[in-house]
C-alpha cells in the first residue's frame, strides 16, 4: 500500500556508489588519492627516461647503419652483374656506366645535404645551449636575492629575459634578508678589555690619562702602536 511518500533510493552497480566514492565491491570504499613524489624521486625518474631514451637512439643508430652497409653491399652486386651483362655490348656497356655514375653523384649529393643538414641540427642545438648557459647564468644571479627560487625554473618558464625572470622571482620567491653590516670594532683601545702587550701597559694608559703618571716616553710608544 502507498503512503504517498517518495522512495529517493537509487539503483547501484557493483562497484559504484551514490557519493563519487570508488568500491572494491565488498562494501569498502575509498577517495581517490593523486601519488606523490619527491624530488629525488622525480629526478631519478628523468634521469631513468633520459639514459632509456639514450639506448634506443643508439640501438636506431645501429640499425640505420647496419640498413645503410647492407644497401651499399646488394648495390654493388647488382652493378656487379649488370656490368658482366653488359661488357660483351660495348654500347649498352657505356649507357650503364654512364646511368651507374648518375646514380653515383645523386647519392653523394643525398649524402652531402643528410650531413649538412645534420650540421645544422647541431649547430641550432649548440646554439641552444649557448643561450641556455648565458641566460641561466644571470638567472643564478637573480635566485641568489630569494629563497626558493630555482634558476632553472627561471630560464624554462620565462623568454630568458632578465626582466621576466626577475619578475618571476619576485613573484614565487621571497626576498632574503640583508644581514647589517658589522660595526667595526678597534682592535686595541685604551676603554676595551684587551690589552697593549698586558694588563700593566693598559692601566698605565688609563692613568696617563688622567694625568696621574708623566711617562711620556712610554706612553708615547704605546700610542704609536695604536696607529700601527
Amino acid at each position: 500500500m502507498q503512503d504517498g511518500s517518495t522512495d529517493t533510493k537509487q539503483d547501484t552497480l557493483p562497484g559504484e556508489t551514490t557519493q563519487g566514492q570508488s568500491s572494491d565491491g565488498e562494501g569498502r570504499t575509498s577517495a581517490q588519492e593523486t601519488p606523490v613524489y619527491t624530488k629525488a624521486e622525480l629526478d631519478k625518474a628523468l634521469a631513468d627516461s633520459g639514459r632509456k631514451r639514450k639506448a634506443e637512439m643508439e640501438s636506431l643508430q645501429a640499425r640505420v647503419k647496419a640498413s645503410e652497409e647492407l644497401i651499399t653491399q646488394l648495390r654493388k652486386e647488382k652493378d656487379d652483374a649488370e656490368e658482366e651483362k653488359y661488357k660483351g655490348n660495348p654500347s649498352e656497356h657505356e649507357i650503364w656506366k654512364r646511368q651507374k655514375a648518375i646514380r653515383e653523384r645523386e647519392a653523394r649529393l643525398a649524402q652531402t645535404e643528410a650531413e649538412l643538414k645534420k650540421q645544422q641540427e647541431e649547430l641550432a642545438t649548440d646554439i641552444e645551449e649557448v643561450k641556455f648557459n648565458r641566460n641561466l647564468k644571470v638567472a643564478k644571479s637573480i635566485a641568489a636575492n630569494y629563497k626558493d627560487i630555482d634558476p632553472e625554473e627561471l630560464v624554462s618558464f620565462t623568454d630568458g629575459s632578465k626582466e621576466k625572470m626577475e619578475a618571476m622571482a619576485k613573484k614565487y620567491g621571497k626576498p632574503k634578508e640583508e644581514k647589517p653590516p658589522e660595526a667595526k670594532v678597534s682592535s686595541v683601545t685604551v676603554d676595551s678589555n684587551k690589552t697593549l702587550g698586558g694588563t700593566g701597559d693598559k692601566a698605565f694608559l688609563a692613568r696617563y690619562a688622567r694625568g696621574e703618571d708623566g711617562d711620556h716616553e712610554r706612553a708615547g710608544k704605546l700610542l704609536s702602536n695604536l696607529g700601527k
